[in-house]
């Protein structure tokens, strides 16, 4: 039996994103995991570009942390076409953009948002409480 959490909403304000306006919603990532394999959904997230360099992304739930501490992952960060970034799980649960690829090497100028995400491993304990559940069969009428 496949256990999944269906994906769940991880609100951001971690430094390296874009400043949030006054009308502007809460910047968010999704995750799910899926028996031992953890998906991230980057997708929408806007990055401070006025500074360049290493970008805090956010935390992940304890649920996924990585079996390895210390990982890096590319990352589109372009609308329609791939351009790769790299992104990077620090202590396992820690998310930063780090990088850009341009012309070949590594940039630190920030994208304005990036499209995509990454998947890994972890062992930390499944959250059962998110377990997504199928719906059980309606009872037939009778009479």
């Amino acid at each position: 039996m496949t256990m999944d959490t269906d994906w769940q909403v991880i609100q951001t304000a971690a430094a390296g994103l874009a400043p949030q306006g006054p009308m502007d919603p809460i910047q968010f990532f999704r995750v799910r995991r899926i028996d031992s394999t953890i998906l991230v959904d980057l997708a929408g997230l806007r990055l401070d570009t006025e500074k360049a360099g290493l970008a805090n992304l956010g935390q992940l739930p304890d649920w996924a942390a990585a079996a390895i501490p210390q990982q890096y992952h590319w990352v589109n960060d372009h609308a329609s076409s791939i351009h790769p970034s790299v992104c990077a799980l620090h202590c396992g649960r820690t998310l930063y953009w780090t990088g850009q690829v341009i012309k070949g090497g590594i940039g630190v100028t920030r994208p304005a948002q990036l499209r995509g995400g990454f998947e890994f491993t972890t062992v930390a304990a499944f959250p059962h409480d998110l377990a997504k559940t199928t719906p059980k069969e309606k009872p037939r009428w009778m009479p």
